[in-house]
């Protein structure tokens, strides 16, 4: 829950204007006055909006302890700090801060820095960026850069390496079938026999192989996370929240349907397809016309090259049901119910959570679900007029 600050609001505009000319600000000089305004608690995201006042670009930081982020509103054309708010950290969110914390005196790359590197590899500018986050993943720590037009770029802040953050099977995100299946053996025995596998990801850093790999349990619906790279394994158990809270509900209502187990899939998959690297591998299921689909998925690079997304139902044998191929294309921004298009059913997930603070719905991430994210889905619908 949000509260106001006692920051000294007049004192911290006074000081931005001294340091800001006339001209608009850009990211860099945003970075510099919320790190003014907030000594000792680390910059963990920028983002900019247009208001119908004008440009605003939102800070965040977080306080050593883990506890408590601040957040500030700054005028793009002066400078000026428009406003401020603080909000408590609670589980999970607080274990993807408390990650960051922990590697972030391995930081060689600024926000600045990781800004010029992103669009140097997109051609694109400041003006084009939606957001800039630092996270952690992988055992990396990194900057999450994200453009209006959906795009993302990840810039590792320790080497400067540049990745495109996209979906698909790509050379920095798929391994062998072995490895994956071994990765999510070695997790099944950490977590324990009780827990399931839910979703397991790989990415190829310049140093090794990583991966992360979800379970859940089907009694009280927790998860536990488990990384892996190298011979370092971690193991993360938490109450799940959002979009991984409705899918982990989702699987435990049909899970005595299930009859595939991860290990059967994957070697399935590496018969069916001789030579291909996986990305992810996952148990989901969807409410469709026709039903509920449960199935298993794996986004594969063909050894002929290809990004592909193979599926089949998880709830027959296998060799039982038909399986499902087909070219492994970018999700756009704004497919809530993620069937791989902009339309009808997203623009009404937006306007029943319309007013309120529901993070998968806020598509510009100015905190509540309003009118803007309602033309986020107008302006990028991409579904058949039809629908």
């Amino acid at each position: 829950m949000a509260h106001s600050t006692a920051l000294p609001l007049a004192a911290l505009a006074v000081f931005a204007a001294t340091r800001v000319a006339c001209c608009d600000i850009g990211f860099p000089q945003a970075a510099e006055i919320a790190r003014a305004a907030n000594p000792a608690r680390p910059l963990l995201g920028i983002k900019q909006r247009v208001r119908n006042d004008g440009r605003v670009f939102a800070t965040s930081n977080v306080n050593l302890v883990n506890t408590v982020a601040y957040t500030l509103d700054i005028d793009a054309a002066t400078g000026a700090i428009i406003g401020d708010e603080l909000e408590e950290i609670f589980p999970p969110e607080d274990l993807e801060s408390a990650a960051v914390l922990a590697r972030i005196p391995l930081i060689e790359i600024d926000f600045p820095d990781a800004l010029v590197l992103s669009n140097g590899a997109l051609n694109r500018t400041d003006a084009d960026v939606f957001r800039i986050d630092l996270e952690s993943e992988f055992f990396m720590i990194f900057y999450q850069v994200r453009y209006n037009d959906g795009a993302r770029m990840i810039v590792d802040a320790v080497s400067g390496r540049v990745i495109a953050d996209k979906d698909g099977a790509t050379v920095d995100n798929a391994i062998p079938l072995e490895l994956m299946h071994a990765r999510i053996a070695a997790a099944q025995a950490l977590a324990g026999a009780a827990w399931m596998v839910l979703e397991a990801d790989a990415f190829i850093r310049e140093d090794g192989i990583a991966t992360t790999v979800l379970l859940f349990n089907p009694v009280n619906g927790r998860v536990r996370q488990v990384d892996a790279f190298g011979a370092t394994t971690s193991m993360l158990s938490y109450t799940p929240i959002g979009r991984l809270a409705e899918d982990v509900a989702a699987i435990r209502a049909e899970l005595a349907t299930v009859v595939i187990t991860p290990s059967a899939f994957v070697t399935h998959v590496s018969e069916t397809f001789p030579g291909a690297l996986v990305a992810t591998v996952g148990l989901g299921t969807r409410t469709r016309d026709d039903g509920v689909r449960t199935r298993w998925d794996a986004t594969l690079l063909t050894a002929a090259g290809e990004s592909i997304e193979y599926s089949i139902d998880a709830t027959t044998p296998i060799g039982g049901g038909v399986p499902l191929v087909q070219l492994a294309t970018p999700r756009p921004l704004g497919d809530l119910d993620e069937d791989g298009v902009v339309g009808a059913s997203d623009l009404s997930e937006v306007m029943q959570s319309f007013g309120e603070e529901y993070p998968p719905h806020d598509l510009d991430g100015d905190g509540i679900v309003g009118s803007r994210d309602l033309a986020w889905i107008l302006q990028h619908w991409t579904a058949p007029a039809s629908q």
